[in-house]
């Protein structure tokens, strides 16, 4: 009986025991909930399950009622303490049949703690619970990839020392709400992200937000800009003139953000000023030529830039300002839908020497610019990766490509589609 529900505490954190063998590297993404300890506690001892079904049958029914409310959730746990494995009561359980990994022993203090004795629990508490019975309270960074079982994750968040916070906010509601102000009082929070915000919510995020002035990096992606008001705006520019993000995003792939006309101009007259940006992603319908009063005091590494008119000067601005972006690794282009701008960025694109990925999507990819294009990618000796999407080249010119790629010193890996 105390396997069975064991296993059925583990089908909670779905998967645990495999997510954790192959996110050790951290290469996996199918995992919605990362959480990294400090140092494990060795005083957790797993709770007894075990249960009278004569006389607490009823309670049973009740309890396994409830783990269905339970959200699902995959799981990986790490310790930033590499010593921990080592300690005596973590072997001890490895040599117990946990198969020598401190993962594995993760899972099962996890599954043996949630709360099997207090079956009336809300089933949002079950993972901070677990977590707290069964590993500790020791953790330095949490991060919610996925939209299930945020509550779960934002309860097991609070009181906890963390210095790294990474949340998906896409399902936010009320009771998230509530919880978000404490979560953000932590004096030893260094770094934040928050993705998939919903302009409807920014009332309540950005003003303290805008307070956070001990943090070290801040990530704030916002959907829906469009419904931000005047007063969001104006802590939105506090915000961005912290100087404390590296990666600025607006708008994405399948959808161009709206922007006021209040937006675009703080966006035009700040981003030039946020020197630790390291990223842009700009997808918008009408021109945010930021650079246009920029000078050289960004240095990307990283630019997206899909914008469905530009114009003249704006690209000779452009061309002019990423030349100076030396340390620029990676560059994608998509829809400008202008041969003559296209001619102009090959050239700029040229004195890239660092450049190691190179992404166009355009239309305007064709036979009749493919001589400048091979001209462009012969002084790329970087280059590792180039993707040539809704191109409208011919069988002809997608083969001159792949030749270059093969007569090159350094391997290129081209794509024409996704």
């Amino acid at each position: 009986m105390e396997d069975e529900f064991k296993e059925k505490c583990l089908s909670i954190i779905n998967r645990t025991h495999g997510y954790s063998m192959t996110l050790h590297g951290y290469h996996g993404y199918d995992a919605n909930i990362r959480i990294t300890f400090a140092t494990i506690s060795q005083n957790a001892k797993p709770r007894d399950i075990s249960m009278n079904l004569d006389t607490e049958a009823e309670h049973v029914v009740d309890y396994l009622r409830n783990l269905e409310e339970c959200p699902g959730i995959t799981l990986t746990i790490k310790c930033a303490d590499e010593s921990v494995a080592n300690e005596s009561s973590v072997a001890d359980a490895m040599q117990r049949g946990l198969q020598g990994s401190f993962f594995n022993y993760a899972a099962n203090q996890l599954s043996s703690n949630i709360p099997l004795a207090s079956y009336k629990e809300d089933p949002n508490d079950f993972l901070r619970i677990a977590l707290e019975q069964g590993l500790g309270n020791d953790i330095q960074g949490m991060e919610y990839i996925r939209r299930c079982g945020l509550q779960s994750f934002m309860r097991a968040a609070l009181n906890k020392p963390l210095k790294m916070l990474k949340m998906c906010l896409g399902e936010l509601d009320s009771v998230c709400l509530e919880m978000l102000p404490k979560l953000l009082s932590n004096l030893q929070l260094k770094i934040l992200h928050f993705f998939d915000v919903n302009g409807c919510y920014l009332k309540h995020l950005l003003p303290p937000l805008s307070r956070l002035d001990a943090l070290d990096e801040l990530y704030l992606y916002i959907v829906y800009m469009s419904l931000m008001e005047s007063q969001e705006i104006q802590y939105y520019e506090q915000i961005l003139k912290m100087n404390i993000m590296q990666k600025l995003k607006i708008g994405r792939y399948d959808a161009n953000a709206e922007i006021s006309d209040e937006l675009k101009s703080v966006l035009q007259r700040t981003i030039p000023t946020m020197t630790a940006l390291k990223e842009i992603e700009l997808h918008v319908d009408e021109s945010l030529d930021f650079w246009s009063s920029a000078e050289d005091h960004l240095q990307l590494e990283s630019f997206t830039l899909c914008v469905t008119s530009l114009k003249s000067d704006s690209i000779d601005n452009l061309c002019e300002l990423i030349e100076k972006w030396t340390n620029l690794r990676r560059l994608r282009i998509e829809r400008i839908q202008n041969g003559i701008a296209l001619l102009k960025m090959f050239a700029a694109i040229a004195k890239f020497q660092m450049l190691n990925t190179l992404e166009i999507y355009d239309t305007e990819i064709a036979d009749d610019v493919i001589d400048p294009l091979l001209e462009m990618l012969k002084s790329l000796k970087q280059l590792e990766s180039l993707n040539l999407y809704d191109n409208n080249l011919s069988a002809d010119g997608e083969q001159k490509i792949k030749d270059l790629a093969q007569q090159r010193e350094m391997q290129l890996s081209v794509r024409f589609d996704f």
